[in-house]
């Protein structure tokens, strides 16, 4: 999938998903509150596959994504942008 490509650097299949037309700014669901007792809940991480690609190193991958109208303004529910997933 795209999250899978973008966040191993995989270009070509990046490629190929963006052609048959992957949401280039998916978010992604995550869990909260899994210890045991706890209420399950599910909050909207914001998380996209630039910030996958960015916090990864996969300059290609990021370029790939930003040419297909990746949101550069898109943040997590941590207010994390992409920028600030890049690896120092």
């Amino acid at each position: 999938d795209i999250w899978a490509a973008s966040r191993n650097g995989d270009l070509k299949l990046l490629t190929k998903l963006l052609k048959k037309g992957a949401n280039v700014n998916q978010t992604r669901w995550v869990r909260l509150g899994l210890m045991k007792g706890e209420l399950l809940t599910l909050l909207q991480s914001g998380f996209t596959p630039l910030h996958r690609a960015c916090e990864n190193g996969h300059v290609v991958c990021v370029e790939k994504l930003l040419d297909s109208g990746a949101d550069v303004n898109a943040r997590t529910a941590w207010v994390h942008t992409f920028t600030s997933r890049t690896p120092n």
